[in-house]
């Protein structure tokens, strides 16, 4: 998504500037939460350039040398000559500082071995000898652009040549190949038979294995759904006795604490005995400690009930994937942001789990797929979840509501009773389910 919206401003340079810094803000803010450090100089350089076309030097400069050392630092050789490249530009007017870039730009094409960047960037450096008039400059540029040519034909000639005899190889086995066909013509069909009456038996057997399979599957999907039900009752249940305690000590224990407190100050007012008003002052701590201590628990049982209930929720959806999908055939991805589920009330989690537990459903029946990804999180009042595999795709009819299957009809009925958006990306890579609910403000 960091790259999508970088590439949509960069292919679209008649965006006005208020649409260019919120998409490259919004790039931004993916790359750094995911720590994608090459995407993250990717669009500080994007800037950089930005600010150099609108004759902004002076903001260019410092935030260009940042963005080469950071690129130095990954170890990203095409962002360390896209930098160098840039203060070339910004000292335009000073061609030996630019050449002095440029030099360094072709020790880094160089080192990653692309002859036909070392050749462009060596074309640049000629130019601004010649802008710069300094023979000794001159002539050292040629010698190196003479070299890399040399070198970049050089290659070319050791492919043509390995090209050359490599389709000679191809004619000798194509000769050989016809040879060999007729004498292996008798011998594969007798082979093909017997594979077919093996293949015949294998699939007979497979079939009442797989009918076996999908009993004992729908048996266990049951059950550890009855187990999840049962989870979210006892943490409600546990959330609800928490929450009573915590009002019962707030409005109980805590009010006549503090009536004590209340009286003890007005005894000591009252009193001129200074050995009483020193053991009131005692007793006054005391209380002032019990009633802290009181409150600070019922607070703590309110929040206590919210944290378990979100750990429940990632305990069922890891337990739904690794009961349904396993280790062994499938390789998953789930993150989970809680913070997003706050406030999440118990009807929509239920119906976020079935939702999960409907499309990894159509994973295994249909998707063939061998990895398998679940991302929540929280973005502009909205909580979004994403499921993709690289399976074989969904037909395009199916991803219409009408000519859906029962389980996407399932998935759209829960999503439309929690007031939310549905959309479904799918072809020969791969499907992906992009789902968003309103989140209620507090």
């Amino acid at each position: 998504m960091s790259r999508v919206y970088a590439h949509y401003c960069l292919r679209n340079p008649d965006l006005p500037q208020d649409s260019v810094q919120y998409y490259m803000d919004k790039s931004t803010e993916i790359a750094s939460r995911y720590k994608e450090a090459d995407m993250m100089v990717y669009n500080q350089l994007w800037y950089c350039d930005l600010l150099f076309s609108k004759g902004r030097l002076q903001e260019a400069l410092p935030l260009t040398r940042q963005s080469l050392f950071d690129a130095t630092r990954i170890g990203n050789s095409n962002l360390v000559i896209n930098a160098l490249f840039l203060l070339t530009g910004i000292y335009e007017s000073n061609p030996k500082k630019a050449l002095e870039y440029l030099y360094q730009a072709y020790e880094v094409a160089q080192k990653s071995g692309d002859s036909s960047i070392e050749i462009y960037i060596l074309h640049s450096a000629l130019e601004v000898a010649k802008q710069l008039g300094d023979k000794d400059e001159i002539i050292k540029v040629y010698s190196d652009l003479d070299k890399s040519i040399t070198a970049d034909w050089e290659k070319s000639k050791e492919f043509i040549k390995d090209y050359v005899e490599y389709n000679a190889v191809q004619d000798q086995n194509k000769l050989l190949s016809e040879k060999n066909a007729q004498r292996a013509l008798w011998l594969l069909i007798i082979s093909i038979s017997a594979a077919m009456i093996v293949l015949a038996i294998y699939l007979i057997m497979l079939r009442r294995d797989r009918r076996a399979k999908a009993r004992i599957e729908a048996l266990n999907d049951v059950a550890n759904m009855q187990i999840m039900t049962m989870e979210e009752a006892k943490h409600q249940a546990v959330k609800e006795e928490q929450q009573r305690l915590g009002q019962d000590l707030h409005d109980g224990l805590s009010s006549s604490i503090a009536a004590i407190r209340y009286q003890l100050e007005t005894l000591m007012m009252d009193t001129s005995d200074i050995e009483l008003k020193k053991r009131l002052t005692m007793l006054q701590k005391q209380v002032e400690g019990a009633y802290k201590a009181a409150r600070n628990k019922s607070h703590e049982w309110f929040s206590a009930a919210d944290g378990e209930q979100e750990q429940s929720f990632e305990k069922q959806i890891i337990l739904l994937t690794d009961s349904s999908l396993p280790d062994s055939r499938y390789s998953k991805n789930i993150h989970i942001d809680n913070s997003s589920l706050s406030g999440v009330d118990m009807d929509t989690r239920i119906a976020l789990l079935r939702i999960i537990q409907e499309a990894i459903t159509n994973i295994i029946k249909h998707a063939k797929a061998k990895n398998v990804g679940i991302l929540i999180y929280e973005e502009d009042d909205n909580l979004l979840l994403i499921i993709n595999d690289d399976g074989i795709g969904l037909h395009e009819k199916k991803v219409n509501v009408g000519r859906a299957t029962i389980g996407l009809k399932s998935i759209h009925r829960r999503i439309q009773y929690l007031n939310g958006e549905i959309r479904i990306n799918s072809d020969a890579r791969g499907t992906e389910i992009m789902v968003s609910i309103p989140l209620e403000k507090s």
